[in-house]
Formats: C-alpha cells, structure tokens, sequence
C-alpha cells in the first residue's frame, strides 16, 4: 500500500512538472513574440522605415510607366498616350487640366491612380497632391478619400489622418515657370 501511494505521489509531481514547463514554454513563447516585434522594428525606426518606404514608393511609381491612355486636349480631341511615364502623366495632367474633362472620372486620371494603387502595401492607405500655385490646375488622389468636387480639389487634403508619413517629389509642368511639388501622404490603415 505504501509503494502505491508513493507511486500515486511521484506521479503527480511528474504531471504537476509537465503542466508547469507547458505552460512556462507558452509564456516564453508569446514574450519572444512580443519581444522580437519591438527588436526588429522599434516604434522610432519603423517611422524611418515608413518615411524610406513613401519615398520608394514615390519615386518607384513616378518612374514607372503607362503602357496606353488617353487624355482630352483643350481644343477637344482625345489624344492617345503610349509608354509614357507616370511624372509625364502627371505633368500632362496638370498642363491640360483647364478642359473639365480631364477632371476625376478621365482615363489619363485613372490610368495614373491606378499605377499608385499598385505601388501600394495593403497596410497602408495613401493620397498623392499635386497642384500648381495661383491656379486651379490640382491633382488629389487617394484610395480612402472621395475626389473632391470640381470647384474645390483642395477639399481632400483636409480629410488626410494627421498621423502620416509624407514624401514630395517635384515636376515640371509644360509652360509652368516653377518646379510643381507632388507629396504622397502614406498612413497605416486602421
């Protein structure tokens, strides 16, 4: 009786010991995790890993290009654009932006969003202003915000999050004296 007690005793130790590195191993586990998340990326340089990622991204779709569009010119005519870069659309946008319809909706517009939209990670939302001083020549995109309405393109850079990340790049603008700023607005998506 009293090798079964002992037996009965040190088989509870041993389960009791089981128990413990279990979940000793699962509280190292999850400390790792948590640990290795602030290592690797510690909240002061994950700003400088988002500010680098804005400006790539920038940079990286500005360079890249549009195989085919089209845009509408002043006096009316659709013109077709081929293999022509994202800053060249962008910079044909502007220049041409008096015709209403080259407004949001136009397929030289999309063509450039769409482009960006690739550009993009999926953890972050974005939006891109580019305007031209003293005029109403302004180019507002963005994944999240609504275009702004024809009257007023400046509407959407008061819906931007007040936490971001920014990049600016700049153009030029066909009879635009000056070099136009483009700046990526890149925040986390919630």
């Amino acid at each position: 009786m009293r090798r079964c007690i002992r037996f009965k005793k040190a088989q509870t130790a041993l389960v009791d010991t089981l128990l413990f590195f279990i979940i000793l191993s699962v509280a190292a586990a999850a400390l790792y995790v948590v640990a290795e998340k602030y290592i690797r990326n510690p909240p002061s340089t994950q700003f400088v890993h988002e500010t680098e990622y804005a400006a790539d991204m920038l940079t990286t779709t500005l360079m890249s290009t549009i195989n085919k569009t089209s845009y509408v010119s002043t006096s009316g005519t659709t013109l077709l654009i081929y293999d022509v870069s994202v800053q060249k659309a962008i910079e044909y946008y502007l220049g041409f932006y008096a015709n209403a319809q080259n407004m949001p909706g136009s397929n030289l517009r999309n063509a450039i969003e769409k482009k960006f939209e690739l550009a993009k990670k999926l953890e972050y939302h974005y939006a891109v202003h580019a305007a031209i001083s003293g005029t109403n020549r302004i180019l507002f995109l963005s994944d999240t915000i609504p275009d702004a309405t024809a009257a007023d393109m400046n509407a959407g850079l008061s819906k931007i999050p007040a936490q971001r990340t920014t990049a600016i790049n700049y153009l030029t603008v066909p009879n635009i004296n000056e070099p136009v700023p483009i700046t990526l607005y890149l925040w986390r998506a919630t």
